[in-house]
């Protein structure tokens, strides 16, 4: 038992060892770029700003926050915006 406790604790500090912390916009302009750069269990923090992003992929086990993750001061939540409004999507469809 105490044998299977040691790998679990060796497995944990090896595990939180090879996270990371991607800051948006200081290491990556974008969230989405954050995102692709990010490997499993990364966490990609959010600061304030606005952010013209339309459709957002996560396609992997990530956190993704704003600084009130961080810091619980609730004013981060009105100043990190995802604007969409600029944003416009169309269909082609090809088989016309």
């Amino acid at each position: 038992m105490l044998n299977n406790l040691v790998k679990s604790v060796i497995f944990l500090i090896t595990t939180v060892s090879f996270c990371n912390t991607i800051n948006i916009p200081a290491d990556y302009p974008t969230i989405q770029q954050g995102i692709n750069a990010a490997i499993a269990n990364d966490t990609i923090l959010v600061h304030p700003g606005i952010y013209s992003e339309g459709l957002i992929t996560v396609n992997k086990d990530v956190r993704l926050w704003s600084l009130f993750a961080v810091t619980q001061d609730t004013s981060y939540i009105s100043q990190t915006i995802i604007d969409a409004t600029q944003i416009y999507l169309c269909t082609v469809n090809a088989d016309l």
